[in-house]
């Protein structure tokens, strides 16, 4: 009988549970060199299909994007248009291009993120207390509030690489857990 479970559930090592959990985005500097320098030959990796926050006592995946954030059960939705503006914008930002720095459907403001402090630049966006943990915490992996006093730019650029590494590769798997 325990051959029999042993061969129907698989690899033992799919159910691995480390006790201190190692990620990286596969997007990130680490990765990059791992793969540069030919060490990734010697580690093994498993691809993490997502992350979830819970709320309420249900899981629910981390919205990336404009369409997710609208569809999310994670805002109220009065919430969800100003924050699918919000990762909208954040999506399409680049730090090199002025063009992606503006803000706003009427009245055009420009964003120098590098001047803006985090707390200033979620202050501008109007974002509800959940969302900003959302996007924070869920998004821009900040364990504490930190976020607050980092320049805006870190923010984004935090934000754009969890997207880009949940995006790449197949399956949507973001974080490569050696």
């Amino acid at each position: 009988p325990a051959d029999d479970v042993a061969s129907a559930l698989g690899n033992p090592q799919s159910y691995y549970v480390d006790q201190v959990p190692k990620f990286m985005m596969i997007k990130g500097k680490l990765a990059t060199v791992l793969m540069d320098t030919g060490a990734h030959r010697h580690m093994q990796f498993r691809r993490v299909e997502g992350s979830y926050i819970m709320r309420q006592g249900e899981l629910h995946p981390v919205p990336t994007t404009a369409k997710e954030v609208t569809t999310s059960p994670l805002m109220a939705i009065q919430d969800k248009i100003q924050a699918s503006r919000f990762f909208a914008w954040v999506n399409r930002y680049k730090p090199d291009d002025p063009s992606t720095h503006q803000s706003g459907m009427v009245r055009k403001t420009s964003l120098n993120l590098n001047q803006m402090t985090g707390a200033a630049f979620l202050q501008y966006w109007q974002l509800q207390p959940s969302t900003i943990e959302l996007a924070m915490h869920g998004c821009a992996l900040y364990q504490d509030n930190s976020y607050l006093n980092h320049p805006a730019s870190e923010l984004v650029r935090r934000m754009q690489l969890y997207r880009e590494s949940t995006l790449c590769g197949s399956g949507g798997g973001q974080q490569p857990s050696p």
